[in-house]
């Protein structure tokens, strides 16, 4: 499921569509959703006014989300878009455990488009199934974070609308109508009540409603600078853009261990500044419990780095980017979220930058966005952080378009260019 999954970091924006298909009556192929960031005066989360310093922690605290209607009477959700998610789910009355939001939670009883997935659905029953048939209902059970977050519920399917302004809906979804919630990371009393998820789970919103989507979708971020201006967004199926010609597009496949759904990449090495680590051939491999290997996860912002006791990659990089920056005689700054930060002198743009080695492919980082620049105050930091994996977080996928592909009639994987993706509006 979802365990070890970090959401303390992440960016939160609601959702949009843009292309429109009347999906009761007929099977659309692909369709966009428009991505406006919480901290827009668009969004109805919009918190203000921030320093840099209060933008940044924002982000430390909380993760994508995506608002849309659920229902036949609408009840409108904010859900946190995660790409390691293995399943959609929002809180769900009637309640044993909820935690408070600003917007209604949802009602199963009052919907006449809810229905309970049967027990002898393929995702409730057999050997490889996702949920489990207890006491006559197919149910849920997924642990997030440290393994304190839990999230329980009952399996269903449900009517989705994510048109702006606009009664059209994508029926017969599967979702998780979850009644007991317990140490949900995000759950500070906001208006997130759930997850959409996008992982390569069969019970992702990746994987359904339409065969047609064909497994493909896409998004390119915009600069987390002018993400208050021009908005991101994510596509599906043949409203993924086409490939530009080589040499700027890139393919790498997914590693794909048993039993997971997040998106593996086999990560070789990793180059800092003008300086090639050559870690050991084994350094990213997936280790006993799930822990280690590297994934690419949207839900997640700043990058994160394993700590492993045996092998310390996350110390190792922090060292050779103290290195870089020591040797440039930069003065060292405290910030309360990142370890390494310096202050910044005027017209400094020599920041070091980052290339993902992959199997196939070289990922690179530009220098802005390794670090979080706080022009305003003068400083910056390496904004990459400590965990049990590696992980490319969105903040090191701006201004990157990236497909991914999960069709499993083909060869499953992730192509990748760097683009202006403020200038896109698809």
């Amino acid at each position: 499921m979802a365990r070890g999954h970090n959401f303390q970091a992440a960016l939160c924006l609601c959702l949009v569509l843009v292309s429109h298909f009347h999906f009761t009556t007929s099977k659309p192929t692909g369709f966009s959703l428009k991505l406006i960031p919480r901290d827009s005066p668009d969004s109805p989360l919009y918190p203000g006014k921030l320093t840099e310093s209060e933008r940044i922690q924002s982000l430390l605290r909380i993760s994508e989300a995506r608002n849309m209607k659920i229902g036949s009477e609408g009840i409108r959700n904010w859900l946190f878009l995660d790409t390691g998610g293995s399943l959609i789910w929002t809180q769900c009355l009637p309640c044993k455990n909820c935690y408070k939001t600003a917007l209604p939670i949802y009602n199963s009883q009052t919907s006449n488009s809810y229905r309970k997935l049967p027990c002898d659905h393929q995702l409730c029953s057999g050997d490889n199934a996702l949920f489990r048939c207890v006491g006559g209902e197919c149910r849920y059970d997924i642990t997030y974070g440290d393994g304190r977050g839990i999230t329980r519920g009952v399996a269903s399917t449900e009517a989705f609308e994510l048109f702006d302004n606009d009664e059209r809906f994508v029926e017969g979804v599967i979702f998780g109508c979850s009644n007991e919630n317990i140490d949900i990371p995000f759950a500070k009393g906001d208006m997130i009540s759930g997850i959409f998820g996008l992982s390569m789970s069969p019970a992702s919103f990746a994987n359904q409603p339409y065969d047609e989507f064909n497994g493909l979708f896409s998004y390119c971020l915009v600069p987390f600078s002018q993400t208050w201006k021009d908005p991101s967004y994510l596509n599906f199926g043949t409203d993924v853009p086409p490939q530009p010609g080589t040499p700027y597009w890139n393919s790498t496949k997914f590693v794909i261990p048993p039993g997971s759904y997040f998106y593996y990449l086999n990560l070789l090495d990793i180059t800092v500044g003008p300086k090639r680590m050559k870690f050991p051939s084994d350094t990213f491999a997936i280790r006993e419990y799930g822990e280690g290997g590297c994934i690419i996860d949207s839900g997640t912002i700043f990058t994160q780095f394993d700590d492993y006791r045996g092998f310390n990659v996350y110390g190792i990089l922090m060292e050779e980017f103290q290195k870089y920056y020591d040797a440039k005689k930069l003065e060292r700054h405290t910030f309360d979220g990142f370890e390494l930060c310096y202050k910044m002198p005027p017209g400094f743009n020599d920041f070091a930058r980052m290339i993902y080695h992959l199997d196939g492919a070289d990922y690179e980082v530009e220098g802005r966005f390794v670090h979080y620049i706080s022009f305003p105050e003068g400083y910056f930091c390496v904004a990459i952080r400590p965990g049990k994996r590696t992980v490319i977080g969105a903040w090191h996928q701006q201004n990157i378009r990236l497909v991914y592909n999960i069709n499993k009639r083909g060869v499953s994987g992730l192509n990748f260019y760097p683009d202006d993706c403020a200038t896109l509006r698809s």
